[in-house]
């Protein structure tokens, strides 16, 4: 009788270590999941980042090239304007004209 509760016992001890060892495993497995976990969470975070400072150096290189193209279109307007200053003042002068007299007039 002794023997069959030994061996009872000895089977217990045997599914308790079992159930230790697979306990051990599943959260060996678990630790290793979450860290495989956060290491791509941080990479695509990082991915990310880099896509958007990519973005943002292109729209600012974009912004600034239309602004160069904008004054550049703005000294060539002014420089035309102080080469040909009689032109400018006397087309000024005609269009006014023609804005201030009632076409009657004209």
């Amino acid at each position: 009788m002794f023997e069959i509760v030994d061996e009872i016992v000895q089977a217990e001890r045997q599914a308790e270590q079992i159930v230790s060892d697979a306990r051990a495993e599943a959260e060996e497995i678990r630790s290793s999941f979450d860290a495989e976990e956060r290491d791509a969470l941080g990479e695509a975070r990082e991915e990310a980042a880099q896509i958007l400072r990519e973005r943002v150096d292109a729209a600012r290189d974009e912004a600034q090239k239309r602004l160069e193209a904008a004054l550049s279109r703005e000294r060539s307007a002014e420089q035309y304007m102080d080469a040909h200053a009689e032109r400018v003042e006397d087309a000024l002068n005609r269009v006014t004209e023609l804005l201030l007299t009632p076409e009657y007039e004209r």
